[in-house]
């Protein structure tokens, strides 16, 4: 295994650790809102792992972390677990029909994340810039 190989799995595994721990402490300490709908904190986990790896990563970060987190409160397979899969497939395919699929995340040589100013090379505009970027005289 390479040492890029074993940093995305590092990576993977600490935001998958990260994303349980946010999972259990809102379905301990964090009531439903309203209806049985809950704020959804590790999702936040989730976004940091497609800006950072992609969006193949964020697939497997969410669904580890409903197995696991459904498997520690002891509710593995019941309506909790197939409703919280069901959310994990709907996210992954928002993030693909948005342009996700085409984010590769971390390239070969590249740190995790680098600051805009930190790189020396002109970076393409996201589509989302190029769309709101307007100059108005």
């Amino acid at each position: 295994m390479g040492i890029e190989k074993t940093k995305r799995f590092v990576y993977l595994a600490l935001f998958s650790a990260m994303a349980i721990v946010l999972s259990m402490i809102e379905s301990i300490y964090i009531g439903p809102i309203f209806f049985m709908v809950r704020i959804g904190l590790a999702n936040i986990v989730a976004l940091v792992t497609v800006k950072i790896l992609g969006v193949k990563e964020m697939i497997i970060v969410n669904t580890m972390r409903v197995v696991i987190s459904t498997l520690m409160r002891g509710m593995i397979f019941s309506s909790t677990f197939w409703i919280s899969l069901g959310g994990v497939v709907l996210s992954s395919d928002a993030a693909f029909a948005c342009g996700g699929g085409r984010h590769r995340g971390v390239r070969r040589g590249e740190a995790p994340y680098q600051h805009p100013a930190a790189s020396e090379r002109v970076r393409k505009p996201h589509l989302l810039t190029e769309c709101t970027n307007h100059k108005f005289i």
